[in-house]
Order: C-alpha cells, then sequence, then structure tokens
C-alpha cells in the first residue's frame, strides 16, 4: 500500500510498483480520488488501513509524505510489516519534540546562519537493522571528504537519537566546516529528491529510481547491489 496526502504525489511509486508487477493500493487523503480514501489527521485512519487489510492483505506499505507517516506506522506495526516504529513517525512530526530528542542527543537543530561558510543540504537514506544506508546528498557532493563523513555520522546519531529503525529517511541540515546542524528529519524521502538521485543495478537494471529504491526495500528485496550512477548535466 502507498499512501500519500495527495494522489499525485504517488504517482512515482504507482509507476515503479507497474514496473516491477506489483499489484499497487494508494490510501490517499485525496477525496476526489477513487482510491482508499483517509483522514491522515485521524488516528483512525490506521484503523481503515488494516481493516482494508483483512479482505486484501498487504505485503508492504510506504509513506510517500511526512503526514502520512504516522497512519504508516501504526498500520504496520498492526499488520506486522516492517516500518518505523509509530513512537518515531510520532516524533518525526512533533518539530519541538524533535528537537528536544536530538538536542539531548548532542545534536544541534537551530540554523548555523551566522556562520559565512554554512551551505544547505538534504540527505537521503534507508534504515534498516540499526545501521543507515546513505542513498545521497542533494545537491550533489562537492563537499569535502571530512565533511561528507561528519554529515553521515550527524545523520546516523539523528536517526538513532529519533527512533528511526526501518524505512526510508530524509534530513535536512546545514554544515559550517566542523558544525552540522540537523534542521530537520524525516521518515520519508521527499519526492522532489527523485529527480535527483539516480541509481543502477549492475547486469540487472541501469535505471532505477530513488522510489524503486524505497519500495524494493519495503517489500523486502535485496538492495545491497544498488548503486548510486551520474547522470550528465542537461
Amino acid at each position: 500500500m502507498i499512501l500519500a496526502s495527495k494522489a499525485v504525489d504517488a504517482q512515482p511509486y504507482t509507476a515503479v510498483a507497474s514496473k516491477l508487477g506489483i499489484a499497487a493500493v494508494l490510501g490517499t487523503g485525496d477525496s476526489s480520488q477513487p482510491f482508499l480514501s483517509l483522514n491522515f489527521a485521524q488516528r483512525e485512519s490506521a484503523l481503515d488501513i488494516v481493516q482494508y487489510a483483512s479482505e486484501h492483505p498487504l505485503s508492504a506499505m510506504v509513506a510517500v509524505d511526512e503526514a502520512a507517516a504516522p497512519a504508516c506506522a501504526r498500520a504496520a506495526g498492526m499488520l506486522g510489516l516492517r516500518w518505523h516504529p509509530p513512537r518515531a513517525a510520532d516524533a518525526c512530526a512533533d518539530k519541538n519534540l524533535l528537537r528536544e530528542k536530538l538536542g539531548a542527543a548532542g545534536i544541534i537543530t537551530f540554523s548555523l546562519a551566522p556562520a559565512a561558510e554554512r551551505y544547505a543540504c538534504g540527505v537521503a537514506a534507508i534504515a534498516q537493522a540499526g545501521k543507515l544506508r546513505v542513498l545521497g546528498v542533494v545537491p550533489m557532493e562537492s563537499q569535502p571528504a571530512a565533511e561528507r563523513s561528519l554529515v553521515f555520522q550527524t545523520v546516523r546519531r539523528a536517526v538513532h537519537a529519533a527512533g528511526l529503525s526501518y524505512g526510508p529517511v530524509s534530513a535536512r541540515l546545514e554544515v559550517a566546516g566542523e558544525k552540522v546542524s540537523i534542521l530537520d528529519l524525516a521518515p520519508v524521502i521527499p519526492v522532489a529528491f527523485e529527480d535527483q538521485l539516480h541509481f543502477r543495478i549492475p547486469l540487472v537494471d541501469d535505471d532505477v529510481s530513488l522510489c524503486e529504491v524505497v519500495l524494493r526495500h519495503a517489500l523486502g528485496m535485496d538492495i545491497s547491489r544498488v548503486y548510486r550512477r551520474q547522470v550528465p548535466a542537461r
């Protein structure tokens, strides 16, 4: 099941499901669309998903945007599907609580605006079994290797502090020398990253999208041989 506030935002995932030959159902808060209609602002939406699954068994769940994440976490937990814990999804949705958790772990959560050499970036990753597989940095990595290592270490610490454990993760950061600030952390990867991160599976598929990586992981498929590929600038 693919959960999205707006049906249009789920199109990259439904396209991947079609490519992989997987039957996908869309749960959306967009009442104008003929799909499973859900109100993500209410916790009962998770029960609606479970009720649907009682008649239409689900193999995996993916949340496209952060509004759908708490319902995805609760429904997945009730159905025995692997995803982030509800407490972690709730913590990421409540930005004050998120800052408290990250601050308690010694992670900077405020803007480094006074620093003249700062720059902003986003990180897309997959969490699994206490480990974090970084898929890429947006914009493209251009910072020194030492700074990239510091960014990845900080994101890993933030993921652990928030309790995220299985599935997609994205972080919005500011970097200034040896200082890294986590401005936001989410249990989803923005669809906007889709055009900037491209992948391949050697000898299998040279055109693997970011959404396909996320969906493959949700389905329990092996993504260890998925590698980032560079796309020439147009």
